[in-house]
């Protein structure tokens, strides 16, 4: 009877023992998941400031840059491309809509700052040379500012690539765009997901 209620004595202590180490364990458990939790939190804070500062999403509204972008693409915009080099000719490039800031544009640099740029029966002509060949695209469309023009310093011409149907800086709505009222440079498309990659 004493053996038989020792080995019940211990067996009571030893399953005491076992819950309190599986409540530590689990108590442990809690506190990492928590930290874990709060650091997943605080990264997610960081990052989303952190994107929102440097690059933003953009849609694409209209015709003006077909062939490169169609209506109803998303694209990414690099709002850092030209916190230290300036554009060049060929970026493609997001800016607000002068007469409606809420509104953005997205066109291409044919022009930058000394440049001369003429229009003549639908033709732009870079410093008395056509376009090199890849950003010829269509030609057409009007104009209500003066031709040539020389494009003035901290600016850049800029083009849609579908002539016809484009907004840009042969109107005196839009005009040259300052540097820095550019959102950023449009490196790549995000969406639709087939088509997702860098433009040219």
């Amino acid at each position: 009877m004493v053996t038989n209620k020792g080995n019940y004595l211990g067996s009571k202590h030893w399953a005491a023992v076992n819950f309190m180490l599986k409540k530590r364990i689990k108590n442990r458990i809690l506190c990492e998941l928590a930290e874990l939790g709060i650091a997943l939190v605080i990264a997610a804070v960081v990052f989303f400031v952190s994107f929102n500062f440097v690059a933003r999403t953009g849609y694409v509204n209209g015709l003006s840059m077909e062939p490169t972008l169609f209506h109803g693409e998303t694209v990414f915009i690099n709002k850092a491309a030209y916190w230290f080099k300036k554009p060049v000719l060929g970026d493609i490039v997001a800016f607000p809509y002068p007469r409606d800031p809420e509104k953005q544009l997205i066109k291409r640099v044919i022009g930058t700052a000394g440049d001369e740029i003429d229009f003549v029966n639908g033709i732009i002509y870079l410093n008395g040379e056509l376009l090199p060949p890849e950003y010829r695209m269509d030609t057409g469309g009007g104009h209500t500012v003066p031709f040539p023009l020389i494009v003035p310093d901290g600016t850049v011409f800029v083009l849609g690539d579908n002539r016809w149907a484009s907004e840009d800086s042969r109107y005196r709505e839009v005009g040259c765009i300052p540097i820095g009222d550019l959102t950023g440079k449009v490196p790549f498309r995000l969406y639709p997901f087939n088509q997702f990659g860098l433009l040219k």
